[in-house]
């Protein structure tokens, strides 16, 4: 009750009073103080006192549950990750869920690769993120919200031409809206061999048009102008987008198709 009423002193006084009146109890009354802890936003506080229960209490559901969810909040991925096992021999989270941590504690390493911000460490951070990836198991080399946060950090390190490989392996595994959008949208460095990828893939899905909002970006790198064109309108013509009226609208006027450019950009203000 004083909880809900946010006295903090008052009703951790009253745990404290319960602990010395009712000592063979002090598990469990330090259970409840660490979920009102963590109901508390006091994590730290929280933790610390479930990990004192956990040396006693190792194969409790209800303390390793809560003890994943604290851990979860604070981003101690470290601690997540040895605490998996555990999770696992008692049962505490099904299947699916250990995968989702599982996967955001290897996305979590990944970054920590590239934490250095020295220009001078930039090389080595590369290689580390690389040799990661290679250990990776082949489901994340091939899910788009891994495969989008690797090319990030890639980006960051200057591995344009990495990035792109990373984003042409996954998309021709598993395909990827998304990441056929960013394959479009970033500039590699790689404009010619990107053309010929994505023309491939066009075979295969010839009114995608996202994916023809992409040939038509990668067309303007190449400075393939009329072939830019022919695919945004395409792309228009299957699906209008924004993205798409913008992008057409901004060539017509490189072009001096001014008239028209100012049509294509009404089109896109009015989606």
């Amino acid at each position: 009750a004083e909880h809900k009423n946010g006295q903090r002193d008052d009703w951790i006084n009253c745990l404290e009073q319960a602990e010395e009146k009712y000592p063979k109890a002090r598990s469990t009354i330090n259970s409840l103080k660490a979920q009102l802890l963590f109901k508390s936003g006091q994590l730290e506080q929280s933790v610390a006192v479930l990990e004192q229960l956990k040396k006693n209490s190792l194969n409790d559901p209800s303390l390793l549950h809560l003890l994943k969810e604290v851990y979860v909040k604070l981003e101690d991925w470290q601690a997540l990750k040895d605490l998996i096992p555990t999770l696992e021999k008692n049962k505490v989270i099904d299947s699916a869920e250990i995968e989702q941590i599982q996967m955001r504690i290897f996305m979590e390493e990944l970054y920590a690769t590239c934490s250095k911000k020295e220009e001078s460490a930039k090389q080595d951070a590369l290689v580390q993120l690389m040799k990661l990836w290679k250990k990776a198991p082949v489901k994340y080399r091939e899910d788009e919200k891994v495969v989008k946060h690797y090319i990030e950090l890639l980006i960051q390190l200057d591995a344009q031409e990495e990035a792109a490989k990373a984003i042409e392996v996954a998309v021709s595994k598993n395909w990827s809206e998304a990441l056929v959008l960013r394959y479009g949208e970033q500039d590699f460095g790689t404009s010619q061999q990107q053309l010929l990828v994505a023309d491939g893939w066009l075979k295969a899905r010839p009114a995608n048009s996202n994916l023809l909002l992409c040939l038509g970006r990668i067309s303007m790198r190449n400075e393939l102008w009329g072939k830019a064109k022919e695919y945004y309108e395409a792309s228009i013509k299957i699906a209008p987008s924004a993205e798409a009226y913008g992008e057409l609208s901004r060539l017509l006027k490189h072009l001096g198709e001014v008239e028209a450019s100012e049509t294509y950009l009404k089109s896109y203000g009015d989606l």
